[in-house]
């Protein structure tokens, strides 16, 4: 006899698929991968006659399609085995899975019994249901042991008794993966340093047989590199000289023509890197003598072929620095080399799920966060950025360092737009975006990125401050080459909210309104104040400062600007304005580099 249930299904795991990354190619395509699995998932529900809750019904499960769906699939299915839907659904997704694999596999020699042990052992199925007696039992209190609250506590219990079955080591001393550490290499030891560069791998990288499928599944030219989006503010700057931007983008064309992975090709993201549509890290001086160092240590183990190519690769990059050396480029400022990743998640989404008892309200929820999600990358296309993973209320994004928080801001508006758009949702409730951005190098391992961008996140959120106080902010967190993250936090809701905050600061320091160590001077003094709560005293010190600061040009700092600075010192301390004035003179930086409006900027 066939009966009603709810059921749930998590697919992990999301630290390989996501987190572990060195490249931004790493950070996509595990993204990418890990949604066409549960896209799979999601499609073999339906397939059932399973009622799709999240994600939303008329989500489009075509593989490879723009929609994006999240680990988590919810269903309502008539049957007599939730058991077998669940594993049929499994099934499928496994399939799918076997597909990235085996593209990437041809393009590599692998380890044939390391790499069929990894294939299976990769993905983790957690899976759930309650039984539905009438839809009415959806949104039951927890205290009644059904609905859709019974459901989560059952499928945390699965999660926390995961079958831990041991992936055998199969031979002595191999090498580990470099982008985690976590597996075994599935990487060939014949295989030769040349042989790695043509994959786009370094000399000493190894990976297992989910850091193969991210590095060379699919179509290797999708994604953006971070050297793209730093430098892009300075592309823009110099836009108007179409003949100099010819002569590099002609270098650039005969060293790809070289197979070496010293240039990678931008064609995704809809074209808006059509001004230079190339990796920019030969655009660094830095990046480009490195280069030609790597390519002196791989020529002595080249075959012939290889040779005569790394010996075409060094007259181009003789050339390219020749012309960056050259006017106009030695002319302008050197591009910055720091970019920004930002972390979105929805605020409160439990709580307005919580509130709603009816299938069909989760349905119309489900539908809105879809809605919005289908929205995020042309709106971070708007902003030259590129999004990584738009899934819901969770957004991961690349984006240059002058656009970043316009396009934090634009989010955060267009999302508390749509979920405000639902019936019968009090003004207070409706959900808010709480946004962080890391700032870094783009040489800084991707990891690490990933990491930073997930703490200003959560430094937005803020959890553990009164309601009132937390969520429904923008955080930055500021990693310098060198020296210890400097981090910022504003609500968007307050009397000046962030991003008109830092449209006052970038003038001020663009302006040469604020000298150019003033943030530096009030830290020190936040040092040795640090024991000080008395506003009056921290508003005087921090005045006396500003008064002995000279301008640029020997003026002394205008008054209204000093006034402004103190009364914010004294609201928020010394440490924190300090904070402000480092993190935005790196934004002011690269807003006077890029010349060409961005649609929203608020600087």
């Amino acid at each position: 006899m066939t009966k009603q249930y709810l059921v749930g299904l998590s697919i992990g795991p999301v630290q390989d698929f996501i987190a572990a990354a060195r490249r931004t190619r790493d950070l996509w395509f595990g993204s990418f991968v890990l949604s066409e699995i549960s896209k799979a998932a999601a499609s073999a529900f339906r397939e059932s006659g399973a009622i799709l809750i999240f994600p939303p019904a008329k989500t489009n499960l075509t593989p490879g399609s723009a929609a994006n769906v999240g680990n988590k699939i919810l269903i309502k299915v008539t049957t007599n085995d939730p058991k077998k839907i669940l594993k049929i659904a499994e099934t499928v997704a496994r399939n799918r899975w076997k597909e990235f694999a085996n593209q990437a596999k041809k393009n590599i020699t692998v380890e044939e019994t390391i790499w069929k042990e990894q294939v299976k052992d990769v993905l983790e199925f957690f899976g759930a249901w309650v039984y539905l007696e009438k839809d009415e039992d959806y949104g039951a209190p927890t205290e009644q042991g059904k609905g859709r609250k019974r459901l989560d506590q059952l499928l945390n219990a699965r999660k926390n008794t995961r079958e831990f079955n041991a992936n055998p080591v199969l031979g002595d001393s191999i090498a580990k993966s470099s982008l985690d550490g976590l597996r075994e290499s599935v990487l060939s030891s014949q295989t030769k340093s040349w042989q790695k560069r043509k994959l786009g791998l370094s000399a000493g990288e190894e990976l297992d047989c989910i850091g193969v499928v991210k590095r060379l599944g699919g179509d290797t030219d999708q994604f953006t590199p971070l050297s793209r989006l730093a430098v892009d503010p300075w592309l823009r700057h110099i836009k108007s000289n179409e003949i100099s931007l010819t002569a590099i983008t002609n270098t650039l064309d005969k060293l790809l023509s070289t197979n070496l992975g010293l240039v990678s090709q931008v064609r995704g993201n809809n074209h808006i890197y059509n001004l230079l549509p190339y990796d920019g890290q030969l655009l660094y001086d830095f990046r480009l003598q490195t280069e030609i160092a790597n390519l002196d240590q791989i020529e002595k183990a080249a075959d012939e072929e290889t040779r005569k190519n790394i010996e075409h690769a060094k007259k181009h990059l003789a050339h390219l620095q020749a012309i960056i050396s050259s006017p106009p480029f030695n002319t302008l400022p050197k591009p910055s080399p720091y970019m920004a990743i930002l972390a979105a998640d929805g605020d409160r989404m439990g709580e307005l799920l919580d509130s709603m008892d009816r299938i069909e309200d989760h349905q119309i929820i489900s539908a809105n966060l879809s809605e919005f999600a289908a929205t995020v990358p042309e709106t971070v296309r708007k902003f030259h950025g590129h999004c990584v993973y738009a899934g819901g209320d969770d957004v991961l994004a690349l984006l240059p360092l002058d656009t970043a928080i316009p396009c934090a801001h634009q989010l955060s508006v267009e999302f508390k737009a749509t979920l405000a758009s639902i019936e019968n949702i009090d003004e207070d409730s409706v959900p808010t975006l709480s946004v962080g951005l890391g700032v870094s190098h783009f040489l800084i391992p991707m990891g690490k990125q990933l990491d930073l961008a997930r703490r200003a996140e959560q430094l937005a959120k803020s959890s553990n401050k009164p309601r009132g106080q937390s969520k429904n902010a923008l955080a930055i967190m500021l990693q310098p080459r060198s020296g210890a993250v400097i981090s910022f936090r504003e609500r968007w809701d307050n009397e000046i909210p962030p991003d008109k905050l830092f449209s006052k600061w970038i003038k001020a320091h663009n302006s040469q309104l604020l000298p150019r160590g003033v943030g530096y001077a009030l830290r020190e003094a936040s040092f040795a104040l640090e024991w000080c709560k008395d506003s009056s005293v921290i508003e005087k010190e921090t005045s006396r400062i500003l008064e002995l600061k000279r301008n640029s040009d020997g003026s002394l700092i205008e008054d209204s600007l000093i006034a402004f600075i103190c009364t914010r010192a004294a609201k928020i301390g010394l440490a924190q304005i300090a904070n402000e004035l480092i993190i935005t003179r790196r934004f002011a930086a690269n807003f006077q580099l890029s010349s060409e409006s961005i649609s929203g900027e608020t600087a």
